[in-house]
């Protein structure tokens, strides 16, 4: 991901570095995805 130096600073102060890289988001979305098709829910992935 794509993010200014502030954010940056942010998220290491917070410890979240792994937070700001791309195989973050696809793990969240691959969890997201499989409980809302457990629970049989519509959705539409845009990520």
């Amino acid at each position: 991901m794509n993010y200014m130096s502030t954010i940056k600073g942010f998220y290491y102060q917070n410890s979240l570095m792994e937070a700001t890289k791309d195989a973050f988001f696809h793990e969240h979305k691959h969890r997201l995805i499989k409980e809302l098709q457990k629970r049989k829910m519509k959705y539409e992935a845009f990520f």
